[in-house]
């Protein structure tokens, strides 16, 4: 993805120096919240030669909406730590039996799940893909409240029942604000 983002970026970079000749600018790479996760996780399965020789890993994307996300969910249930995020945005194109064989293989490798959040555009909005999502996925401790399920608020919300042993959540999404706390932070040292 950077050889199609970086020259766009590096051109806005020449241009806020034009216009803002004092002002710090921060680059911020969205990838650099997985530089943390296990080798078994950002490896692809393909040869090593190839995967070491191309530095060829797993980035993730959309990393400033999970940390920002996560953190939310954190604070709402008071320390959680088995929680699975789903990014659905406008350009998504993954199917719900896809999200469903995710939630299962990461319920796996969490031993167990505390809770699923929805975000962005489409896992914020649209009820029906939560519902197809959530159908079907009581071995997980997973239970839809379709009454709150429906609801759209602008808010941190809980859909699922009061009986359900893994938290349903809709979190919006706030990547903005995330990059402009990370910025503060390192500006303040």
């Amino acid at each position: 993805m950077a050889p199609l983002h970086n020259p766009t970026n590096y051109q806005g970079i020449v241009v806020t120096r034009e216009i803002f000749d004092v002002a710090k600018q921060v680059p911020f790479f969205d990838s650099a919240f997985h530089q943390t996760i296990p080798v078994i996780a950002h490896k692809y399965a393909l040869p090593n030669y190839l995967l070491n020789g191309n530095k060829i890993r797993n980035c993730g994307f959309h990393v400033t909406s999970h940390k920002y996300v996560l953190a939310t969910a954190i604070r709402f249930l008071q320390n959680s730590s088995k929680m699975i995020t789903i990014h659905l945005g406008n350009g998504c194109s993954i199917t719900t039996y896809r999200i469903k064989k995710y939630i299962g293989s990461y319920s796996a490798v969490l031993n167990g799940l505390d809770a699923i959040i929805f975000r962005a555009g489409i896992g914020e909005n649209a009820f029906y893909i939560r519902k197809l999502v959530c159908t079907d996925m009581d071995y997980f401790g997973i239970e839809l409240d379709e009454a709150k399920n429906y609801m759209r608020l602008k808010e941190i919300r809980e859909i699922s029942t009061a009986n359900s042993k893994t938290k349903i959540l809709v979190i919006p999404t706030n990547g903005e604000i995330e990059i402009a706390n990370q910025v503060y932070d390192l500006l303040s040292r």
